[in-house]
């Protein structure tokens, strides 16, 4: 049986194929179609195109997405088994996401294991729009997409076999343009982020680059371990610079550093060629030898965890059955006498629902529902896409510098004309380090103006002073739209409940 990952990246689709051989994976194609600025319906072509190419039409198929597709959040939930725990934390949920609704997907992985004690979960969510521009490429591609699951997540599964029970491992996945960055313990993903290196940087500014990030996320990695410390680095990379990179960990880091090419790790077809900058391949790999060992994938959006329907024995279901036809016909009785005693009474009760919900129309003395409705549902719009300076300050601390490259001596957050904005007067260590600044910021949507730049003779170790305007991108011009659409589909869905409710004389 063939099987079929893709992965969408900014300018080209990661497409890797693998068949089962016993309840192994045997690799038979890795390769990569170019987008470009194609538009949805250019990309499902040339999806097809590529795939028919290769025989892979009719293989089922699984969409690896990369971490800047999705949100991640860390939820506590009450003492609970597993089986509870579906239900607990898309509740819950809803006040850890900015805006997470029922037509998100949600899949989450447990960071602990006591049913007895309050239970913490990594918890993911897929926006509706992502999903639906998912589904609509695969469907104009002719292909049946099966799973949906997370490249970081994916590439732990993949590496999971070689890693050791009661370790913590930071495990670093080496892309062409950006890197995922993996906290494990004991065989469980606990924490994740990606950072974007430029692949067209020289080697040593790029091993520079990934070495103060990965210290940063070693220093960040002990809140989500609990005070643990990191015990192995694994390093998935395959070029002689990413081999230099490890050398390098090895070097400055007091912790046991391992190298693996991904390719390695799997079966490969006698005819199989590998690809251009195959450590990209990670998730692929990860997803599609889980697939063909028939092992659960850590996130999978289409199949998320659900609760678990426990089986009972025949004696007790006759039983329970008995009891709950009794307990039926009972009520039938009892609801049928009271419906014959209090017709009058429900001919009332009719008669003032009717009168209500035209009520809830309005008129020109009070306004109806659906206007209550509309400028309250505004409001909330507002409030969930207005900036919350707590995550941006968390957001900008985690792309800055060091303290060895740069000092923040000043950080004014606030909006001016309508238009959120971060100042920071900082100092650096040196000229090469401002445009690795303005690249990390830049990632995000901001805009980061450089007001001032010049020579500070205050500090001889921090001698370049930077003044930085960055401006947050805040697009609210579809927010009234979307409301009135919204506002428009509840009452009308109130009202019909309520048609529906009233009973026929």
């Amino acid at each position: 049986m063939q099987f079929t990952a893709l992965e969408f990246e900014t300018d080209q689709i990661l497409v890797a194929a693998a068949r089962q051989v016993g309840r192994h994976a045997e690799i038979q194609h890795a390769f990569t179609i170019p987008m470009g600025d194609r538009d949805d319906a250019k990309v499902a072509e040339a999806i097809k195109s590529a795939l028919a190419k290769h025989g892979l039409s009719r293989a089922e198929t699984i969409v690896v997405v990369n971490r800047s597709s999705v949100e991640i959040r860390e939820v506590s939930v009450p003492p609970a088994p597993d089986n509870e725990l579906p239900d607990m934390v898309r509740m819950l949920a809803r006040n850890e996401f900015a805006s997470l609704n029922d037509n998100w997907l949600l899949d989450f992985v447990p960071l602990s294991n006591d049913s007895q004690a309050p239970r913490k979960v990594l918890a993911t969510g897929l926006s509706p729009e992502r999903h639906r521009q998912i589904i609509k490429i695969a469907e104009a591609a002719g292909i049946n997409v099966k799973h949906i699951v997370l490249r970081p997540f994916a590439s732990f599964d993949f590496l999971r076999p070689t890693l050791k029970a009661g370790k913590s491992s930071l495990i670093v996945d080496l892309a062409e343009n950006q890197t995922d960055m993996i906290i494990s313990h004991d065989l469980n993903v606990v924490a994740t982020r990606t950072v974007r290196v430029p692949a067209s940087e020289d080697t040593e500014q790029r091993i520079k680059s990934l070495v103060s990030e990965i210290k940063r996320t070693l220093a960040s990695a002990r809140g989500s371990l609990g005070d643990r410390n990191v015990n192995e680095i694994v390093v998935l990379g395959d070029t002689a610079a990413d081999e230099l990179l490890a050398e390098r960990l090895r070097e400055q880091l007091s912790v046991d550093v391992g190298f693996i090419k991904p390719f390695q790790l799997i079966q490969s077809a006698p005819k199989f060629k590998l690809p251009q900058h195959p450590a990209q391949y990670s998730a692929l790999l990860g997803s599609l030898t889980q697939q063909i060992s028939g092992n659960r994938h850590s996130i999978d959006y289409l199949n998320p965890r659900r609760p678990i329907v426990q089986k009972s024995d025949r004696q007790k279901l006759y039983l329970y059955g008995g009891s709950a036809i009794a307990a039926t016909l009972l009520g039938l009785i009892f609801g049928w006498w009271t419906l014959s005693s209090q017709a009058t009474e429900l001919a009332q009760l009719d008669t003032k629902l009717l009168r209500s919900i035209e009520k809830n129309k309005g008129d020109s003395k009070q306004p109806g529902v659906e206007q209550v409705i509309g400028e309250v549902g505004k409001i909330d719009e507002w409030k969930q896409s207005d900036i919350n300076w707590l995550d941006e300050l968390f957001e900008y601390s985690e792309r800055f510098l060091t303290p060895d490259d740069a000092i923040v001596d000043s950080f004014d957050a606030g909006s001016r004309r309508d238009q959120p904005q971060i100042i920071v007067r900082s100092r650096m260590a040196g000229g090469e380090i401002e445009s690795a600044v303005v690249n990390s910021l830049d990632s995000r949507p901001y805009q980061v103006l450089p007001n001032k730049w010049g020579e500070s003779d205050d500090d001889p170790s921090y001698p370049t002073s930077v003044d930085l305007n960055v401006l947050l991108s805040v697009d609210r011009s579809d927010v009234i739209k979307q409301i009135d659409v919204k506002a428009a589909a509840f009452l009308k869905q109130q009202m019909e409940a309520r048609r529906n409710s009233v009973p026929q004389q």
